[in-house]
């Protein structure tokens, strides 16, 4: 039992989704912003985290 204790105190600090939704959100704030077009075709068929900080800086 004090195993499963400690593996959902683990999975709590682990979970915020919160946090990862918050970038996600800019993010598809910002598509809109842009071209639709060109920007949901790239990010389709390069969906890479590196390629998207540069976009967004």
């Amino acid at each position: 039992m004090p195993r499963t204790a400690r593996q959902a105190s683990e999975h709590k600090p682990a979970k915020p989704a919160a946090v990862r939704v918050a970038p996600r959100h800019k993010l598809m704030v910002d598509a809109p912003a842009a071209p639709s077009s060109p920007a949901v075709s790239a990010k389709r068929m390069n969906p890479q985290p590196q390629a998207l900080p540069p976009i967004l800086s």
